[in-house]
């Protein structure tokens, strides 16, 4: 059952927002069908329909998504040190969201 629908109708049901660029680049952004659940981990989309063909990039940013802590000058690269981070508890238990862009 799962095969034989279209690739395009799985990926529907995890849209949280439908973002639409108008050819005037007026935005419009509605809900789309998926469902917050708070609790666990969950993945969701954000459709673009860029009717205007627009070819700036789209930058996106949340306060719950902020980074947990710093990396430290003295690390390797990659490493975080999170003993020493930017943030207190509190704030860090405010950073929630993890954000990633795809650029098809």
């Amino acid at each position: 059952m799962f095969f034989n629908q279209r690739p395009a109708a799985v990926l529907d049901a995890r849209v949280l927002i439908e973002m639409t660029i108008n050819p005037e680049s007026l935005l419009r952004v509605p809900r789309g069908p998926a469902v917050l659940v708070q609790g666990g981990w969950r993945t969701f989309l954000v459709e673009v329909r860029n009717e205007a063909h627009t070819t700036a990039p789209l930058a996106f940013r949340s306060p719950q998504g902020g980074s947990m802590g710093r990396k430290s000058s003295l690390a390797i690269t990659g490493v975080h040190d999170f003993t020493n981070g930017v943030v207190d508890e509190m704030e860090a238990r405010s950073r929630w969201i993890g954000l990633a862009g795809y650029d098809a």
